[in-house]
């Protein structure tokens, strides 16, 4: 059973009588409160619910952390947080129960996934960690991201029943949603976005972003803590391209907007996951891939085997057959990744259904 006492009870109480302002102040200000320690990395905890706010701001060590506690009115009006992210607007946009209702937010961390993984597991359903920029952004494996400033890079928490076998497909509903909420957007519908197998997204034929999706549980708990990371290029021009860039737009594109809607999609979404399974999105999936027809080589001793994708297994692996003249001759196979390699699709390995 996973340990919980790092976190420091004396934490929450030195710091919880100053997050509690009087019906006064509320009315006229809301709160705005900053914990001051060593000034090692400023965090802000963006919510209009005084009392989540001060549980999530209670799990920072202030010997590493300086948080601060606003609202999104107030933070979008001070200049000091040295962001150009609009908070007003972030949640001015969002429709979502609790996803992003909770949101911390600072402007360079070395990784946002390692953050909520080090300090929020466990933790309520729903909160995002947003950064302008990371250091040591995440990706698969041991890979770095590379997230400069006018990029997308956040992550967040969820938790999915013990009693359910598809948290592993989680990671191909998070891009699904992300290319969903773009599509939905009119002036967005020419980039054309795609996925490429399992959850990179791709425009115009190159990497614009991708999903890092990590889980644990422990005996006594009855759900999977998820943490899903996924980084986005969307005004920034490197290392790749942006989705500004695809779109041919003059003027940014607003994070704040793309965030929030693609919140509210995975929400929507995710309450089906939970209770469906990834079977309502398979179709939907295999409609946004790169993948149907796409013919792939299978090396192996005795020799190269040629093979034709035609769409995903229940359990989220490739489903193909050999190619032949006559269908009824041929066989199908689960493909699997063979784990080492940055490239799923080389180095597969064939599994005969």
């Amino acid at each position: 059973m996973r340990s919980t006492a790092r976190w420091g009870l004396c934490i929450f109480k030195t710091v919880s009588p100053l997050y509690r302002p009087t019906t006064k102040s509320r009315v006229s200000m809301s709160f705005h409160t900053t914990i001051h320690n060593s000034p090692h990395i400023p965090l802000l905890v963006v919510s209009t619910d005084n009392d989540r706010a001060c549980q999530l701001a209670s799990r920072f060590p202030l010997d590493r952390y300086t948080v601060t506690m606003t609202t999104p009115e107030y933070a979008s009006a001070d200049a000091t947080f040295q962001t150009d992210f609009d908070f007003k607007r972030f949640f001015n946009g969002l429709s979502t129960q609790s996803l992003g209702r909770l949101l911390l937010h600072s402007a360079v961390l070395p990784s946002t996934q390692t953050l909520l993984n080090d300090h929020c597991d466990e933790f309520q359903h729903g909160v995002v960690c947003l950064a302008d920029s990371q250091s040591s952004g995440r990706g698969r494996g041991s890979n770095v991201w590379e997230s400069p400033a006018g990029s997308l890079c956040f992550s967040f928490k969820c938790a999915i029943p013990t009693t359910s076998d598809e948290p592993p497909l989680l990671q191909y509903l998070v891009p699904l949603a992300f290319v969903e909420s773009i599509d939905e957007k009119v002036e967005f519908k020419s980039a054309g976005l795609r996925i490429k197998w399992p959850n990179d997204v791709y425009g115009a034929g190159v990497k614009l972003g991708g999903v890092l999706v990590q889980s644990s549980y422990a005996s006594t708990q009855k759900f999977f803590d998820v943490t899903v990371g996924f980084g986005i290029n969307i005004n920034n021009e490197h290392p790749t391209t942006s989705l500004k860039s695809i779109l041919s737009s003059p003027t940014p594109l607003s994070r704040e907007d793309i965030l929030s809607s693609f919140l509210n999609k995975f929400e929507a979404m995710f309450s089906i996951f939970v209770s469906d399974g990834f079977a309502p999105f398979k179709d939907l999936y295999l409609s946004r891939w790169l993948h149907t027809n796409q013919r792939v080589i299978i090396q192996e001793e005795k020799g190269d085997t040629p093979l034709v994708i035609k769409g995903i297994t229940n359990q989220g692996y490739l489903l193909a057959v050999t190619e032949t003249n006559d269908r009824r001759d041929s066989e199908i196979y689960e493909l699997h990744p063979d784990g080492n390699r940055l490239d799923f699709f080389k180095g597969l390995i064939r599994k005969k259904i």
